[in-house]
């Protein structure tokens, strides 16, 4: 790609330097391709050195790869060795069916909606693809979220819309497809060759290998608290209400409702969710096509597959489908909206209707429908870069009438984007509205209130949730965090990053896709407590500029350095993506066998004794996706039902400690609600109490369940899991020997961990 020339900069600066161009840029060449040398293998020593885990080193993992290669040792494989084989696909040929059926009514929703939409924007068929999916996708979680809040959750209502748009965007379709344009051209049309088709051949079985990985049971604390365990709570009750137990299903859960449409799809919450974990993983698909589609036309062919196979290969890529965050959909919504505000942005002059702007504001809006920090990673900074673009062709146009129609251009499409834009998030805004009386609850208590929260809980929230620090010397080391010793990072990020950024001056869309690269960050270290996670909706981005930062290095000797790295650096992430380190991969794997392997084996045990009359009593516990047995819990930032049960009311809403009411009260309380055990999470308080954490109701002491079972309201305690002390850290030590009667959660050298009570005066049990 040539760079991009200013006649009038060039003879001032030879005038000045007397020193012609040619021999400037050349000797600037040189100096940025050797500084780019550099600045890759400082990186790649800088990744190697970094420990995987605290007994693995990433050197270690460097020589599993090498005995792998050499035929020394099969090397850590994820299935841990249980039955697996092609005899087991059959088990997968239920959720696939599932999700493409679902996708398929996704889609048709999408053609309805955006199809008139877009039939004045000149789209090629990727782009047109993953615009339609993706607003057909965010259409499919809406239409679940309105069935769950009339308690019409049954297959024939989820389905229903499909007997009008399959037909209508088939015919949608098939006029778009006939009057599309002809083929245009490519942004830089030199064909790549046998690179190409290789580099595209990698990255279609990594993708086969992502989808393969989604069927598969969940394993991560968040998914199995709230991302699943709330649509599996509204499955069961019927209908969509409000979860007081459960602050967090309070968020916009477009994701999530995908998740619910395949449980009501399959009949069953714990089907659904292999499903729903594979129609989530369709976000990763989008996202991939979408860094295809915004390379191919402002980057060049060269760039396109680079950068696809850059994201695609990311161990974070696999890791979120694996898990099934919400930053999934998040990174796809960005990606997507992205490339229409792109396109949109590169026709302003030829435009003559501002429709295809309510497209891009549904998409904007349904990244914060995905995730409240949609707002600032989305919708702001995309915004910004429109009003640029806008303003810079109002200020172009002469005086006069076209300079005012331009500006009501202008008005006219951003209308257009706000009304997309409350279109995608908004029913999420008058739930919580219609619950709290807080359109974004649990956040902005200081300004909108909310029913069900506090000065309390909002204290422990922002300590929680805020940054911990805004010292800006430490801000290398927290790039470095991200960039390098982060576990599920690929090297490559951060090792064509900066050539990538040294090629801004090529191209503008480069330079509008860095800003919100560098904005978001920001907005990661201002705002957030910095997981890790909440920066990996940039990755698509990122991978757009490694692409483009290939071509950084000029000459053949250039190129086969550049080519040495990236394959290196795809190597290493296909690897990695193989390790058990990345996320629980079944492969093919019996899934009746990696359901337990996969479920808390405590909750599995309580699955196969417990009665068909029990009800547990979870304390500190709100890990429950896997129990098949009747309960109730609540999450950190919750009212304690604990208390509620065994104190005196009314609540005492604050942190100070409650007492125990009478005996025959909670005996009441207890026989009222049908609770019959009550099962105590005394590792998970031990994370939430100590500095720095969560924190946990004060009131839960080891001494208080010593007092219950004097009064004959709680029998001999079971314990369920041990714990040897020598696990803990001092910190954790020291917080576990202030608790009011710690010493009575000791056996010989372990922590009981996780103890159940039955409830004496209940009917079944064990």
């Amino acid at each position: 790609m040539p760079w991009l020339r200013c006649r009038d900069c060039d003879a001032v600066i030879e005038a000045l330097t007397g020193r012609s161009m040619n021999t400037v840029k050349g000797s600037s060449g040189t100096l940025l391709s050797l500084a780019c040398v550099i600045w890759m293998v400082s990186c790649l020593v800088g990744f190697l050195q970094q420990p995987v885990t605290a007994d693995l080193s990433r050197l270690d993992v460097m020589g599993m790869l090498l005995d792998q290669l050499l035929g020394i040792d099969p090397g850590e494989a994820s299935g841990g060795g249980l039955a697996a084989g092609p005899e087991f696909l059959s088990q997968r040929i239920a959720p696939v069916a599932q999700a493409g059926a679902l996708l398929v009514l996704a889609a048709s929703m999408g053609m309805c909606f955006a199809g008139p939409l877009l039939s004045g924007c000149v789209l090629r068929p990727l782009e047109y693809l993953v615009i339609v999916a993706g607003t057909g996708l965010s259409l499919l979680s809406s239409w679940t979220l309105l069935l769950g809040v009339v308690g019409q959750m049954n297959r024939p209502a989820l389905f229903a819309p499909l007997a009008l748009t399959l037909p209508v965007g088939g015919f949608l379709l098939r006029r778009w497809w006939q009057s599309r344009p002809p083929s245009m051209a490519w942004a830089n049309d030199e064909e790549s060759g046998i690179l190409r088709w290789v580099m595209t051949l990698v990255s279609m079985l990594m993708l086969g290998w992502l989808l393969l990985g989604a069927i598969s049971p969940p394993t991560d604390f968040d998914v199995r608290e709230y991302h699943l365990q709330g649509p599996k709570e509204w499955l069961q009750s019927g209908s969509i209400s409000f979860l007081r137990h459960n602050v967090y299903t309070s968020f916009p859960f477009l994701s999530e409702m995908l998740s619910l449409a395949a449980m009501i799809c399959a009949g069953d919450w714990y089907a659904g969710v292999l499903s729903g974990k594979l129609l989530l993983a369709v976000f990763q698909l989008l996202s991939f096509c979408s860094v295809l589609a915004i390379s191919e036309r402002w980057l060049g062919r060269k760039a396109s597959p680079l950068a696809g196979l850059i994201y695609i290969t990311s161990p974070w890529t696999l890791r979120i489908s694996l898990i099934a965050y919400a930053e999934g959909a998040l990174s796809c919504y960005l990606t997507i909206s992205l490339l229409l505000t792109l396109v949109l942005n590169s026709k302003l002059r030829e435009q003559q209707t501002v429709l295809p702007w309510l497209v891009a504001g549904v998409l904007m809006g349904s990244a914060m429908a995905s995730k409240y920090t949609g707002l600032l990673q989305v919708i702001i900074p995309l915004c910004v870069v429109c009003v640029v673009q806008f303003l810079k062709l109002i200020r172009d146009a002469p005086r006069g009438t076209e300079r005012r129609d331009r500006l009501r251009q202008f008005l006219a499409a951003g209308s257009m984007v706000l009304v997309g834009i409350l279109l995608a998030c908004g029913p999420w805004l008058l739930r919580n509205w219609r619950d709290t009386g807080n359109p974004v609850y649990p956040m902005a208590y200081q300004v909108f209130g909310g029913a069900e929260w506090n000065p309390a809980l909002e204290e422990r929230w922002q300590r929680a949730h805020g940054a911990p620090e805004h010292e800006i010397w430490r801000l290398p080391g927290h790039l470095l965090d991200v960039g390098i010793r982060n576990t599920w990072v690929s090297p490559l990020l951060l090792m064509l990053g900066f050539p990538g950024l040294i090629c801004l001056r090529r191209s503008p869309v480069l330079v509008s896709i860095a800003a919100i690269v560098g904005w978001g960050f920001f907005m990661w270290w201002a705002l957030t407590h910095r997981i890790d996670r909440f920066w990996v909706p940039l990755i698509p981005l990122i991978a757009v500029i490694c692409g483009a930062g290939c071509g950084a290095i000029p000459g053949r000797s250039g190129r086969i350095f550049t080519g040495m790295v990236v394959a290196a650096g795809t190597v290493w992430n296909v690897y990695f993506c193989t390790l058990a380190l990345v996320g629980f991969h079944p492969g093919w794997m019996d899934l009746e066998a990696a359901r337990k392997l996969a479920a808390r084996p405590e909750l599995q045990a309580l699955n196969e004794t417990l009665g068909e009359q029990s009800k547990v009593l979870m304390v500190g516990d709100a890990e429950v996706f896997d129990a098949e047995f009747p309960l109730q819990y609540n999450t950190v930032f919750d009212d304690s039902l604990f208390e509620d049960y065994f104190c005196e009311l009314p609540p005492v809403r604050d942190e100070s400690q409650r007492p125990l009411a009478a005996t025959a009260e909670i005996e009441n309380r207890l026989r009222a609600a049908g609770i019959t055990h009550v099962l105590v999470n005394w590792g998970e308080i031990l994370r939430y109490r100590i500095p720095g954490s969560y924190g946990y109701a004060v009131t839960v002491q080891p001494s208080l369940f010593q007092e219950l079972q004097h009064r004959q309201v709680l029998g001999p305690e079971i314990p369920r899991m041990l714990t040897p002390l020598e696990r803990y850290s001092e910190m954790e030590l020291k917080e576990l020997q202030s608790w009011d009667g710690w010493q009575q959660l000791l056996q010989r050298d372990s922590l009981k961990r996780i103890v159940l009570y039955p409830v004496t005066a209940a009917e079944g049990g064990l």
